[in-house]
């Protein structure tokens, strides 16, 4: 596990075989601890957040948003390198933690 999320009723899991691997997958588990959504990603996860209906993932510099019903992918936003976490404020805004900033993106 790389790393995790909670949102009202849910659970959201980054989770990689093996640290060194890129494949990896998100799973987001409702409050009986069901299986709701499994998104698929060919790179490694580093960091996530759920909000209402919205699943967002960080790989590398990019942050992409997710339906966490559906598992449908529906926008992007650029984090930048040096970005080590994300905290979604609303279903379209993103907090980057950043190495020495906390700045802010939006899905388009």
């Amino acid at each position: 596990m790389t790393d995790y999320a909670i949102d009202k009723n849910r659970v959201a899991l980054a989770l990689t075989p093996y640290d060194n691997q890129s494949a990896s997958k998100l799973v987001i588990l409702d409050s009986s601890a069901s299986e709701k959504c499994v998104i698929e990603s060919q790179d490694k996860i580093d960091a996530v957040s759920l909000y209402g209906d919205t699943a967002a993932i960080l790989t590398d510099s990019t942050i992409t948003g997710y339906s966490a019903s559906s598992g449908n992918s529906f926008s992007t936003a650029e984090a930048g390198s040096d970005a080590r976490g994300i905290a979604l404020a609303d279903e379209a805004t993103v907090y980057v933690l950043g190495v020495s900033q906390i700045r802010q993106a939006r899905f388009s």
